[in-house]
Parts: C-alpha cells; structure tokens; sequence
C-alpha cells in the first residue's frame, strides 16, 4: 500500500482559482497513539548503522521499502532529513557547517551544570559549576541517541494499513 493511497484529496490551484485540480492533501498527518508505541509487545529495538536509511531498514524488516513511512511514524520523524542519525561523514561536516570546525566544537561550552541532590541543573556560565557539556560531546550524543528506534511488529502492519485507511476515508 502507498502511504497516500487513503490520504484527502484537496483543490489546488496556481492561479488564483481559475483553474483547480483534485490532488492528495500530503500536509495530511498519520501517528500512532503513543499507548501503541509505549506497548513493548508492538515493538522491537533497534540501532540503526552508520549508513542505512529508512527506506533500507524498511526493506530489510519488513521487506519492501514502501514500509518507509511506518519506520517514520512510529518513531515520530517529522522530518526525517534533520531527524534520522548522521553518519561520520555528515555529522563531521554538520559540525563544521555549524561551529566551524570540529577543534572548535571539543573546546566550546555548551553548558555548564551543577549537581545538587543527585540532579544534574543547567547554569549559567558565570555561576558555580560542577561540570560542563561540549559543543562537540552534546551533538555528538544527540545524533548517538537518534540511532535507537523502535519497529512496529510486522504482524501488525495489516492492521495499521487498515487503520489509516479508515482514518483518511
């Protein structure tokens, strides 16, 4: 099945309304209720490579990559260009296209904490601080956290299928 398959249709035009065509609404959203992505029995783990993408972990799960989109919704990507891990190679030129350089990253504050309780609290930088978070170490584990999704059952995809159909009628 196509993820737009049972989407709304909507009027579009270019011109004002002079002329309009029937099109699939793609601004249209699918997500599962989190009750089903919190139900360990609807799920697996999994650690995406240094390298694979949604559609080849579609492929490989669930084998067919126009499965992409369950991958994406159950993991909740929005924007999966911005959501899904780097690998080296793109998180090394993230880095430079947004801090310059990687020398620059690993020396740079990105905040400072200070521990009371057992509880890590972000301050400020002038206030009295027990450790610090680099620029480099923070990106760096943003991006390693990315890499841990969850896939849906494959059992479950019929029922899902069905789901949305009814839900875009």
């Amino acid at each position: 099945m196509s993820y737009f398959k049972h989407f709304p249709k909507a009027l579009y035009s270019t011109d004002n309304f002079k002329t309009t065509d029937l099109t699939t609404n793609i601004v249209a959203r699918f997500k599962f209720l989190d009750e089903v992505i919190q139900t360990v029995d609807a799920y697996y783990p999994v650690v995406i490579r240094d390298g694979e993408r949604p559609d080849t972990i579609a492929d490989k799960y669930y084998g067919d990559s126009k499965y992409t989109w369950i991958v994406l919704a159950f993991n909740q990507y929005i924007d999966p260009q911005f959501e899904w891990p780097l690998n080296d190679e793109e998180f090394k030129s993230f880095i430079r296209r947004e801090y310059g350089d990687v020398a620059t990253a690993m020396s740079t504050v990105k905040y400072y904490y200070k521990t009371l309780n057992g509880k890590k609290y972000i301050v400020d930088e002038n206030q009295a601080h027990t450790s610090v978070d680099y620029v480099y170490d923070f990106e760096r584990n943003l991006n390693e956290n990315r890499r841990n999704i969850k896939l849906l059952d494959r059992l479950l995809i019929p029922k899902v299928e069905a789901a949305m159909a009814e839900i875009f009628k």
